[in-house]
């Protein structure tokens, strides 16, 4: 991808540019002495290769270092804002997205499919991809992924591309309930949550995997 192919040679340049002065640091000459801090000059390669392959938006330097802004796709920089703490609207108006929210919690007991995602170095595919389980933790930007005793198995179903096999995954009190796979596009997880207690039945969730950080072109 070109992406990758210009971070790397951002990151080619650095490290070249830094053994050239640390070499300059290291010598006897002093005509050939380089202040430390102009090492961090190495840096600037692999920092603007950032920027031109999309990882990050922009950076700026600040009294506590350097600051840098993730990359946000076009499409979305003109998208409405809406805040948290916000000017309450009527009870009456509330109480049917309350009543949808509190009877989807309720319904998968507060679990939920996520994901997480990075360019991929597999060759004809896009991204590695990485979705699991977790359950929602109030006030917490934490969401629980390791125990959940309630949980005997998840199954994850991924489509055709991936020979529509179910893939299973039991849970050990251990583990993170979830699969790592690659993809060359976006695509619908599908799992069904077998729990441990026998009278209850296994739900449904869905997860869309979008590649929307890596490429804001998709």
């Amino acid at each position: 991808m070109r992406e990758h192919r210009i971070l790397l040679i951002g990151a080619a340049t650095s490290v070249a540019l830094l053994v050239v002065f640390l070499v300059l640091q290291g010598t006897a000459a002093s005509l050939l002495q380089v202040p430390s801090q102009w090492l961090w000059v190495a840096l600037v390669p692999v920092v603007a290769c950032l920027v031109a392959g999309g990882y990050i938006g922009k950076f700026k330097a600040s009294g506590s270092g350097i600051e840098f802004e993730a990359r946000v796709p076009p499409e979305v920089k003109g998208v409405a804002e809406v805040t948290p703490g916000a000017k309450a609207i009527a009870a009456s108006a509330a109480a049917p997205w309350q009543s949808e929210r509190k009877a989807e919690y309720d319904r998968t007991g507060g679990l939920f499919l996520v994901h997480v995602y990075k360019p991929s170095a597999q060759p004809g595919q896009k991204y590695d991809v990485f979705v699991y389980l977790v359950r929602h933790q109030v006030d917490s930007i934490h969401p629980v992924k390791i125990g959940l005793p309630e949980i005997r198995q998840v199954e994850y179903y991924f489509g055709p591309a991936w020979g529509n096999q179910v893939f299973t995954v039991v849970n050990t009190g251990s583990n993170v309930l979830g699969f790592r796979t690659h993809a060359y596009g976006t695509f619908l997880a599908t799992a069904r949550v077998t729990l441990t207690d026998t009278s209850k039945q296994p739900f449904i969730l869905h997860r869309y995997l979008d590649c929307e950080m890596l490429d804001g072109q998709t």
